[in-house]
């Protein structure tokens, strides 16, 4: 079987590692697999892959509209023609959001006589966009000829929106984002001095984009409440970029809750060899998100074993049983993240051994490349 894995964001928004894993687990399983993505995925400089890359979009993320959709279209057409010169039988596009070059991307692909197979990955936000643009893109979901979504809850949302939509033709796989390049063991004294942290207490850690919807306000107000009833001291980093926010309203809440002291910010773009320090400095991850339908964060944090402490939305409840593998807390409510937090504080070494021991098994159990592939080809081979 020959794949074509279609998704140009790639390295450009940090996709690397999850497009990595499954073209790694096809080929594992003797799928011959062309991996089509950008110029700004370089992981393959880090390590031979197996795979085959090809980056034939090139700087479609800066410059002016017109110039970076000219350069989307040449790599979309340089795409569509290697395809047919290496006869390729199916095509797996990756779909974050519904717009009218998704459409037109599906429609070319269609004209190729392939089969389609498309990844939501943003099930809300496509909904809202074919929505407000039924005339052009209300047939989207009917350019694919299957469906896949990484969690039960999104498959959830996704029925609740498409109650009529063919059940047969949607399929649920596993989210895999795994560090197969710079994950390595790194104790948490070097990991701290690498990334110039002078502190040997207990350290938090928000990373990942800081947006409303990540729920960093909620951590925030949760330091402060720590910090009044706590008496041992403790660090929280918050590792990520600004995405569509105000970063001085959460300058002005840190220096409101006079927390500044407590709060290491590194609020850039993260190097992708740099990130397994930061989650081997730590000493418990915090997820406090009001809303998500998938996390490679979450599969980041269970990928490097951390302590996980996480709201109790629907998604993190498939994958974290509260004191068993990690710690879920009270979606949104600021006094219930402060007293995981507290927990945290005055847990065993045991105790946290013990259920980052879980999440190992949990992780081995339900991640392997032997899974993905079995996953993926039930949905390559099924009619």
């Amino acid at each position: 079987m020959k794949v074509a894995w279609f998704e140009p964001i790639g390295g450009h928004g940090g996709n690397d590692f999850y497009n990595f894993g499954y073209c790694q687990a096809l080929y594992s399983g003797g799928v011959e697999v062309i991996f089509y993505t950008c110029n700004e995925t370089r992981i393959d400089e880090n390590i031979t892959v197996e795979f085959t890359i090809k980056k034939y979009f090139s700087n479609i993320y800066s410059g002016n509209i017109v110039g970076r959709a000219f350069r989307y279209l040449y790599g979309l057409l340089r795409t569509s023609i290697d395809i047919l010169k290496n006869d390729i039988e199916i095509i797996h596009v990756h779909i974050y959001h519904a717009s009218m070059l998704e459409f037109i991307v599906l429609i070319i692909f269609n004209l190729l006589n392939k089969k389609i197979i498309c990844t939501l990955h943003d099930i809300e936000s496509f909904a809202k966009h074919v929505n407000k643009k039924k005339t052009t893109l209300k047939n989207l979901l009917n350019l694919s000829h299957k469906i896949i979504l990484h969690s039960n809850t999104s498959k959830k949302i996704f029925f609740n929106k498409y109650p009529t939509y063919n059940k047969a033709k949607v399929y649920q796989i596993n989210h895999f984002d795994k560090d197969v390049v710079f994950n390595k063991p790194i104790s948490q004294k070097v990991a701290r001095n690498k990334l110039d942290i002078n502190f040997d207490g207990i350290v938090f850690l928000f990373f990942g984009q800081i947006k409303e919807v990540k729920g960093v306000d909620v951590l925030l107000e949760a330091v402060y409440k720590l910090n009044k009833k706590n008496e041992k001291d403790f660090k929280v980093i918050i590792a990520g970029k600004y995405w569509k926010t105000d970063k001085d309203l959460y300058l002005k809440v840190i220096n409101e809750f006079g927390i500044r002291d407590k709060i290491i910010l590194r609020t850039s773009f993260i190097k992708n060899e740099l990130v397994p320090y930061y989650f081997a400095a730590a000493d418990a991850v915090v997820l406090p998100y009001k809303k998500i339908y998938n996390s490679g964060v979450l599969l980041r944090s269970i990928d490097y074993n951390s302590l996980i402490i996480a709201s109790d939305l629907e998604l993190m409840k498939e994958f974290i049983t509260h004191n068993e593998n990690g710690l879920l807390f009270k979606c949104n409510d600021p006094d219930s993240l402060a007293d995981k937090m507290f927990y945290v504080l005055n847990l065993s070494k045991e105790e946290i051994n013990r259920m980052k021991a879980n999440l190992t098994n949990f992780n081995q159990v339900n991640y392997s490349y032997e899974i993905i592939y079995k996953q993926l080809m039930d949905v390559y081979t099924s009619k």
